[in-house]
């Protein structure tokens, strides 16, 4: 959502079973600062395929999952990561 060249934010929802909803709040924010931002539900969490294959929760399927979000979107890798997980953020 939005467009900026030079700020975009990718919004991850954490998990395993969280969704990308909890950060639609995010709208009321970064839009009228003009800050572009991606948010989409991780394999396995709210809209995305779901392989009840538990073998999937693994950290590094995660960050390969984030790198290939990030090639296909064709984000530059100075971007910012906000991962929201158990009601924190980091």
């Amino acid at each position: 959502m939005g467009e900026n060249e030079k700020i975009k934010v990718l919004l991850l929802n954490g998990g395993p079973g969280a969704t990308h909803e909890y950060f639609e709040c995010f709208e009321s924010f970064f839009l009228p600062q003009n800050i572009e931002f991606i948010y989409y539900d991780q394999l396995g969490c709210g809209l995305s395929d779901d392989p009840k294959d538990t073998s999937f929760w693994d950290l590094s399927r995660y960050v390969e999952e984030v790198e290939q979000v990030r090639k296909a979107l064709n984000l530059n890798k100075e971007i910012f990561i906000y991962w929201g997980i158990a009601g924190a953020a980091f």
